[in-house]
């Protein structure tokens, strides 16, 4: 009978594009270099991917598209990275060739990947993990808004023929919970949702982020906002609702946009035991460092359960 803990450590979006990309050309350990230690220290990590890796494909017809060189794969690797989410707004920026090329990448590394495939079914098949005897499944959905420039991501919906991410859906998230639960100790929701640049989750993501809990999942993470969110426990679960920017070259985003924290999650097999927060601040390259004192009692504010 699995009796072990298992320390899970989770970071916000994590982009590998711009001039990420050419750092990593140069050191794939340089992005990840100041905050790998607790990467490497956790017994799974897990990251939202905000860009796809690699060479093939064609640029779509989108304001921001962010692909990172297929080294990206191994500083993720080299960082100690276990599992990303592809279901975001990003991930077929250079279309269906593009992420699937991401995705062999990836897992040539040994690192799993949920929330995107060749079909619906791949798409909704979540990332299988084991560590000290707890076995855990990862999946991953997406709900933003249609952005500035008119692009719809719903429109990379998979289908049972096309390729494409995860739109989440409320049937189709309580199947796929309970399915994983059949085989594992622990189901952990990972979000693409929200709007950018709002520290509150809205009601859509409140609403998902506990059906998700409801369903059976033991901890929900959101990305997308780029902003750090706040937390709510909810029957015997966490949902921490925004884990801001982990890796990121903001350029004009706003100030807020360089706080960010990497989640700690104690579990047992019966249940989620603890969790805490390491606080980190990007710095103008983009890459993160640990916050300092002060720094992190800002962003321990900004992570504070949520009203109501």
């Amino acid at each position: 009978v699995p009796s072990g803990i298992v320390r899970l450590v989770v970071g916000g979006d994590v982009m590998l594009a711009r001039t990420i990309g050419t750092a990593i050309l140069r050191d794939p350990k340089a992005p990840f270099a100041r905050v790998a230690e607790t990467l490497r220290d956790a017994d799974l990590a897990i990251v939202n991917l905000e860009c796809t890796l690699g060479w093939k494909g064609s640029a779509v017809s989108k304001a921001y598209r962010f692909r990172g060189p297929a080294s990206g794969a191994t500083a993720l690797d080299l960082a100690g990275i276990d599992a990303v989410s592809q279901s975001n707004n990003h991930a077929l920026d250079y279309g269906s060739t593009a992420l699937a090329h991401a995705r062999q990448l990836l897992t040539d590394r040994g690192i799993a990947v949920t929330g995107a495939g060749r079909n619906a079914e791949a798409a909704h098949r979540p990332a299988l993990l084991y560590r000290n005897g707890l076995r855990f499944a990862l999946l991953a959905y997406t709900n933003v808004p249609v952005e500035r420039g008119g692009f719809d991501t719903r429109t990379w919906t998979a289908t049972a023929t096309r390729p494409g991410i995860t739109w989440v859906g409320l049937t189709a998230m309580r199947q796929d919970i309970a399915a994983a639960k059949k085989v594992v100790d622990h189901v952990i929701v990972y979000f693409h949702f929200g709007y950018e640049g709002v520290t509150r989750p809205s009601e859509s993501q409140k609403t998902h982020a506990r059906k998700a809990i409801d369903y059976g999942a033991t901890l929900v993470v959101g990305t997308h906002a780029h902003v750090l969110q706040g937390t709510e426990r909810r029957a015997g679960g966490l949902i921490a609702y925004g884990l801001g920017n982990f890796v990121f070259d903001g350029g004009g985003w706003p100030a807020i946009s360089h706080d960010g924290a990497m989640l700690e999650v104690r579990f047992s097999q019966a249940k989620l035991e603890t969790f805490r927060w390491h606080p980190v601040v990007l710095m103008s390259n983009g890459f993160p460092r640990r916050a300092n004192a002060a720094e992190s009692r800002r962003i321990l504010r900004r992570v504070a359960p949520i009203p109501g």
